[in-house]
Order: C-alpha cells, then sequence, then structure tokens
C-alpha cells in the first residue's frame, strides 16, 4: 500500500471560524506547483481522504483537479485537526481496495501520525504544503518504508 500524507497550504490567518479558514492566494499557488511536480512524477492516488476544513478540501481539490481525479476525493471528519494513527487505520479499514492513498490534513498531526508509521523518534515537522510518501503491508507503528518527503520550501519558488 501506497501512503501519502499532505498538510494544507497556506491559508487565511482570520475567518468566521477556523473551519472556515481558506486558502490565501500563496497556497493555492503553492499547492497548484506540487500539483504539477506529482503530474510529471506520474503520481496517482485511489482516493484521496481530506479533513472536511476547507482549506485541507480546497488543497485535496487543486491537488485531484491536476492528477484529473476529482472524482476520488472523501471528506473525512476523523481528519480534522486532532487526528491520530487509530483513524488513519481506522478509514483504511472501511476502504480496503484502495491502494494508493493520499491522506489531506493539518500539522501537527500529519507529523505524528508518520512519525509513528515510520518508527521516528521525533515528530515530522509538516510546512505548509508538505508531504510524505511511504509503503507498508499494515498500519502498526514502524511498518513502513519512506518513499520521499518534500517540505514545501523544497519545491516553491520562494520569490
Amino acid at each position: 500500500m501506497e501512503l501519502s500524507f499532505l498538510r494544507h497550504g497556506d491559508a487565511e490567518n482570520h475567518a468566521p471560524s477556523d473551519f472556515d479558514r481558506k486558502l490565501t492566494d500563496k497556497g493555492i499557488k503553492d499547492i497548484s506547483r506540487l500539483g504539477v511536480l506529482l503530474s510529471k512524477t506520474e503520481a496517482s492516488f485511489d482516493i484521496i481522504f481530506s479533513s472536511p476544513l476547507i482549506r485541507a478540501l480546497e488543497t485535496a481539490e487543486i491537488i485531484a483537479n491536476t492528477l484529473g481525479i476529482k472524482h476520488h476525493i472523501v471528506q473525512e471528519t476523523r481528519l480534522e485537526c486532532g487526528a491520530h494513527l487509530l483513524d488513519i487505520k481506522e478509514i483504511l479499514k472501511e476502504y480496503p481496495s484502495h491502494k494508493k492513498i493520499l491522506f489531506v490534513g493539518h500539522a501537527p498531526d500529519m507529523g505524528y501520525i508518520t512519525s509513528k508509521l515510520l518508527n521516528v523518534d521525533n515528530k515530522i515537522n509538516f510546512k505548509k504544503g508538505s508531504i510524505l510518501k511511504m509503503e507498508t503491508s499494515f498500519i502498526r507503528e514502524g511498518s513502513a518504508t519512506l518513499i520521499y518527503f518534500l517540505a514545501s520550501n523544497m519545491y516553491i519558488d520562494q520569490t
């Protein structure tokens, strides 16, 4: 199974609620660039699970549109702020036929979950727009192998 974890792009600081925070122009541009990079590597996902918070959902939609898989986004409340490894395990049990999966969520959750799967002592620092891909046969601490981790400053023009 190939699991990828993506933190949403740069978002507004102020909105009526945390749920309603949208991507900024910078966030849209950065995630669009990531989508292009993923398409050049022929990345594909059977399904995309996204936190229903607006900034995460917008991030998932940009990636899905760029890769031509928009109809594969599932809003998943277990990916809201505070997600845990057990939530990932439960989601995957409900979708056993999918083998290439993207989770779009929040920090520090993405860092904690991936650190546990990779058996890394410290939490992985997911800056906004960072993505990590791993392979694993099952969901258990220390079961995964890192394929790549791209911090957003690795693919985003800083100008």
